[in-house]
């Protein structure tokens, strides 16, 4: 198969993940929505991990979202609601880059048959349905 058709079907398996799957992990709402909404809006909620007071994590993985968000935010006006879809966006396209140079290391590696089984079984995935469009450290 042809890189470029490797790559939207993963592509289109991963935007149908970013718009229909719900937040599964309540982490994934209050560690990291929340705080990237602070840092685009200046108000929202603060959890105690990202607390100056105990500074348990780092913005570092915050920020690799939130910059291009606000670039977006600044550019077209979208709202939040837009820019939450716009990220996730964000992480399916990056899910399927990472595929798909995964299938071409698989059919150099080994063979096609084996890249094409393993690309049938990465579509149907469930897991990975799940998790392609996820905003938490683990999945990128």
């Amino acid at each position: 198969m042809v890189s470029g058709c490797i790559f939207w079907s993963f592509f289109l398996t991963r935007l149908l993940s970013a718009f229909f799957v719900h937040i599964t992990d309540c982490d994934e709402t209050y560690n990291y929505w929340e705080p990237v909404h602070y840092l685009l809006y200046g108000k929202g909620f603060q959890t105690w991990e990202y607390s100056p007071h105990f500074g348990l994590r780092s913005y570092l993985y915050l920020l690799l979202h939130a910059v291009p968000a606000w670039i977006i935010k600044e550019i077209t006006g979208f709202n939040a609601t837009s820019l939450f879809y716009c990220i996730r966006v964000m992480l399916a396209a990056v899910c399927a880059v990472a595929e798909t140079a995964m299938y071409r290391s698989i059919e150099i590696w080994y063979e096609a048959r084996v890249a094409r089984m393993w690309l049938i079984f990465q579509l149907f995935s469930p897991g990975m349905f799940i998790s392609s469009a996820a905003f938490l450290p683990r999945e990128l």
